[in-house]
């Protein structure tokens, strides 16, 4: 389920320190696709550490830190619409809301896969 215009309900889990503030952070569930091949790539891109790889993208240079320090609170969700068939490019995206569900950037992963 994604979780764009979704008020918070989740638990924080995890904190981290952003300037000498104490940030809850807060990973939503995956939303990838119901069909259960797209769904199987999906999850063997997540264990080849596609996932990570936008984690890392995010907390480097994609984090809206102004929204997130104001709140308190980093709010992300990966998810994926399932790799293009004709083209096999992977389709993760990396979405941070904000504690209503507005969204405040987005990160993607665009890679040829085999």
């Amino acid at each position: 389920m994604n979780a764009k215009g979704t008020p918070l309900e989740i638990y924080p889990t995890s904190e981290v320190a952003l300037n000498d503030t104490k940030m809850r952070v807060y990973h939503e569930p995956f939303d990838l696709p119901c069909n259960e091949q797209k769904r199987a790539a999906c999850e063997r891109h997540l264990d080849m550490g596609l996932g990570d790889e936008l984690y890392d993208e995010f907390w480097m240079q994609g984090c809206d830190f102004d929204v997130a320090e104001r709140e308190c609170v980093v709010r992300v969700q990966l998810s994926c619409a399932g790799q293009s068939a004709l083209s096999e490019i992977c389709r993760m995206t990396l979405t941070q809301y904000d504690t209503q569900g507005k969204v405040l950037n987005t990160g993607k992963i665009r890679k040829k896969m085999d």
